[in-house]
């Protein structure tokens, strides 16, 4: 049984090496493109500084959930310390906050035209 000529076979080749030197082209371009921005000294030390950087924020964040760290999340309180200011606040200026007549730290419930001002 004779073998049937491939008709596309030419074509095939001239698409393939069309496809292979475009592609090797971007390659060459891309790379010259890269070492004029990418791969310069300048921008390699920039990011070696930016993961530095990345690395001491990855730290400071894993220490927030480590137990055994002074930056553990639950141990900082940040209430307790608001609350403490307002109470050294408050005793500092007691008398001048008593002396204005009204009551501190409980809301007027009153509806606003009962209110006498």
């Amino acid at each position: 049984m004779p073998v049937a000529p491939d008709k596309y076979g030419d074509l095939l080749r001239l698409v393939q090496t069309g496809f292979y030197s475009i592609a090797a082209i971007v390659t060459i371009l891309t790379y010259i493109a890269a070492r004029r921005g990418l791969l310069n000294t300048v921008n390699t030390e920039y990011q070696k500084r930016v993961m530095d950087r990345l690395q001491k924020l990855s730290e400071d964040l894993y220490s927030e959930f480590d137990p055994s760290s002074d930056n553990y999340w639950p141990n900082v309180r940040p209430v307790d310390k608001a609350l403490e200011r307002i109470n050294s606040n408050f005793n500092q200026h007691k008398d001048a906050i008593l002396a204005h007549g009204e009551s501190f730290g409980i809301p007027d419930l009153r509806p606003v035209r009962a209110r006498q001002y």
